[in-house]
């Protein structure tokens, strides 16, 4: 008797948390969702969710991998737990007009061949904003995502050589980029390739290998940041139309140890930068590449580099006003001889 009675029970208890996943599942499209009892299957709630719906999910630990296949809002309340298995991405986002906030994720694989990522993004419009992504060997990987914002989260690697970690921030193929206020540490680099039109604002990239690697865009605004303990701060490759305004840009000391670099970049402003304590404060290859562009230095402090300003002789059509450089080891070298008459080193007297 004893042992029906239990089993009874059992039966019971299982129907009853059945029933509480099948009535947060019966809602209309558009409503919320909310996966307030203990931890459970997240994944099939986003299955049952109708588009565009908003699922809030309690605290708690969730299994991933998860795939968000169609439009919908993912909040998390207390920062919800979505607990990769070690192998592949933890969240895959297919679908567009998706949002996912207030989320630690973590647990992703380890293949730099897979790129395997904590929130990998293949659709346009995405909103990825206020997550903990850890324990990840890949951050954040847009991919052919336009149109997407990547705003206020927080991105540790995986405890590897840098040789062998991947990169906390990828934008691939993925135009018009909102990138801004998210703080980055311990991963490779922060990537903006063939993705024109973005914008990286506000963000703390530190102790990685590229704080920020721009290569093949053209039309960029970076202001506001940080960019500190790194290899190299901002590297800019192959592009034209960059604004750089109001960063620092520190400490930044690797075998090359740019504070910025430039290569073959055109139409570029730099303009109210604090570049202090790096190996080479700027430097510029072939920059403008466009003849009939330049590259203007504006109110920029460099202090404290090993060299202030580097340049190859094949730099011309650059621009200099209101600039200090102050107790640079070398205040400007030419890597390779030449004079570097082809620029303009002062407006009305003012370098």
């Amino acid at each position: 008797m004893g042992a029906r009675t239990h089993l009874h029970r059992s039966r019971l208890a299982t129907l009853s948390g059945s029933a509480v996943l099948v009535l947060c599942l019966l809602v209309a499209g558009g409503a919320a969702l909310h996966a307030q009892t203990a931890p459970q299957n997240l994944q099939a709630l986003i299955d049952a969710a109708a588009p565009g719906a908003t699922l809030t999910v309690a605290a708690g630990t969730y299994a991933a991998p998860l795939t968000i296949d169609k439009p919908l809002t993912l909040v998390g309340d207390g920062m919800p737990v979505i607990q990769g298995d070690g192998s592949g991405d933890v969240v895959l986002i297919t679908a567009p007009d998706v949002t996912l906030r207030g989320f630690v994720i973590r647990g992703s694989g380890d293949s730099l061949d897979r790129e395997d990522t904590g929130i990998k993004v293949a659709a346009p419009r995405a909103v990825i904003e206020g997550n903990q992504v850890e324990d990840a060997l890949f951050g954040i990987y847009l991919e052919q995502a336009a149109e997407g914002v990547i705003r206020g989260n927080t991105i540790h690697g995986m405890a590897l050589p840098i040789s062998r970690r991947g990169d906390g921030l990828k934008i691939w193929y993925s135009p018009r980029t909102l990138v801004e206020a998210n703080v980055m540490r311990d991963t490779r680099d922060a990537i903006l390739w063939y993705s024109p039109e973005s914008v990286v604002r506000r963000n703390d990239f530190a102790d990685g290998r590229y704080g920020l690697h721009m290569m093949q865009s053209d039309q960029h605004t970076i202001e506001d940041n940080v960019f500190r303990g790194n290899s190299v701060g901002i590297y800019v490759m192959y592009g034209t139309g960059f604004t750089m305004r109001r960063n620092l840009i520190a400490d930044n000391r690797g075998p090359s140890g740019y504070g910025i670099g430039l290569k073959e970049a055109s139409d570029v402003l730099l303009e109210g930068n604090r570049i202090v304590n790096n190996r080479v404060g700027v430097y510029s290859d072939a920059s403008p590449l466009r003849p009939e562009t330049n590259v203007t230095y504006a109110n920029n402090l460099l202090a404290f580099n090993e060299i202030g300003l580097e340049m190859l002789p094949n730099t011309q059509a650059n621009r200099f006003h209101d600039n200090i450089l102050l107790d640079n080891g070398q205040q400007i070298n030419v890597a390779g001889g030449g004079d570097l008459m082809r620029n303009e080193w002062a407006v009305d007297g003012r370098g």
